[in-house]
């Protein structure tokens, strides 16, 4: 059975840098495909939405993470 992984001793900010930028990269890839800039936000978003409760559990505001540059 395999371990579970260890606690992260990342920071908040640290950890929502992180997810920015991975939000930032879908948006692009999105874009490449042929989506508007809102579209691909709005998607991108969307699919990252499953990371609120991760984001609240580490105590990152989500509205700051998610927020349009």
């Amino acid at each position: 059975m395999a371990k579970p992984p260890k606690p992260s001793h990342r920071s908040p900010e640290d950890f929502a840098e992180e997810i920015c930028a991975h939000l930032a990269l879908e948006v692009d890839d999105l874009q490449a495909e042929g989506l508007s800039p809102e579209k691909a936000r709005l998607a991108a978003v969307t699919f990252f939405a499953s990371t609120l409760p991760t984001l609240r559990i580490a105590k990152i505001d989500p509205a700051k993470t998610l927020r349009e540059d």
